[in-house]
C-alpha cells in the first residue's frame, strides 16, 4: 500500500492511497495497450499486403477488406465479448485472423511462385497469377473452417509410451494424462471443458499435466468456464505451468492465483 500525501495551501494535508488493486489496473492497462498497438502494427504490413495484392483484378477484393477489418476488431473481441462458452461476436472476427494469417502465407508463396515462371512466358505469368487469386482464398477458407471443426468436435487423446533407462520400478506403467493448449476463450468454452475433464477422469490418471495455454482473456471472463478442471481427477494430482497466452491475457498473477 502506497500512500501520498499533498499539501493543500489552504485546506491543509490531504492523503489519499493508492491500493494495489489500482496499481496492478494501470500496470495492466498501460501493458494491453502496449501489446495491441505492436501486434496492429505487425498485423497491418499483412493487411495492406492482402489489399494491394486482391484490390484491383480479383474477385476477392471485398472479402479481402471484410476479413481485414475483422482481423484488426479481433484483438478487441477478445475482452468485449469472452464469457462461459463462444459468441458469435468473438467467434466471427478469430475465423478472419485465421483466413488472414492462411492468406497472408499463401499469397507470399505465391508470389514467390510467380517469379518462378516469369522466366519463361508472359502468357503463363498471367495465368499463374489469376489462379493464385483465386485458389489461395479458397484453400484459406477451408484450412479455417476445418481448423474450427476441430476446435468445437469433443476432445480426443492419443497413448504414447515412453521407456526411460534407470526408472524406478516403482513409476513403471505410470498413466499420465497431459492436456496442452486448450486456449479457453474465443473459440473454446466451458462445454469443452468439461467435455475434457469427462474424458481425463474415464482413464484413470496417475498424475495430469496442464502444460501451458489454458486461457486466453482474463480470471474475471473466464473464472467459470474453467471452474470445472478442479474436477479433475488423479492418484497423485494435477500440475499446471503456464504458456505464452497466460501473459498475453495481462492476467497471469490472478490465474495462478486462481
Amino acid at each position: 500500500q502506497i500512500t501520498v500525501r499533498i499539501a493543500w495551501p489552504r485546506a491543509g494535508d490531504v492523503s489519499f492511497e493508492f491500493l494495489p488493486y489500482q496499481l496492478s489496473m494501470v500496470r495492466y492497462w498501460l501493458t494491453m495497450v502496449q501489446r495491441i498497438t505492436i501486434l496492429q502494427t505487425v498485423i497491418s504490413y499483412g493487411s495492406y499486403y492482402l489489399y494491394r495484392s486482391y484490390k484491383v483484378s480479383s474477385p476477392w477484393k471485398k472479402l479481402v477488406v471484410l476479413i481485414i477489418a475483422l482481423t484488426h476488431f479481433s484483438f478487441f473481441a477478445q475482452f468485449l465479448f469472452i464469457s462461459d462458452n463462444p459468441s458469435f461476436m468473438a467467434i466471427v472476427p478469430f475465423l478472419a485472423f485465421s483466413c488472414h494469417v492462411f492468406m497472408v502465407i499463401g499469397t507470399l508463396c505465391g508470389d514467390i511462385g510467380t517469379f518462378v515462371f516469369v522466366p519463361f512466358t508472359m502468357k503463363i505469368s498471367i495465368a499463374y497469377q489469376k489462379f493464385k487469386l483465386n485458389f489461395v482464398p479458397i484453400c484459406a477458407i477451408i484450412l479455417t473452417v476445418w481448423s474450427y471443426i476441430n476446435t468445437i468436435l469433443p476432445p480426443q487423446h492419443s497413448t504414447v509410451h515412453i521407456p526411460i533407462n534407470g526408472l524406478d520400478s516403482k513409476f513403471d506403467k505410470l498413466h499420465i494424462m497431459h492436456l496442452s493448449d486448450i486456449h479457453v476463450g474465443p473459440t473454446t468454452g466451458k462445454v469443452f471443458v468439461d467435455w475434457l475433464v469427462d474424458e481425463v477422469n474415464t482413464h484413470n490418471p496417475d498424475m495430469v499435466f496442464i502444460t501451458g495455454d489454458l486461457v486466453d482473456s482474463s480470471v474475471k471472463n473466464l473464472k467459470n468456464a474453467v471452474w470445472n478442471l478442479k474436477n479433475l481427477k488423479s492418484k497423485y494430482g494435477t500440475f499446471y505451468v503456464t504458456g505464452n497466452h497466460e501473459y498475453y491475457t495481462n492476467d497471469v498473477d490472478n490465474w495462478l492465483n486462481y
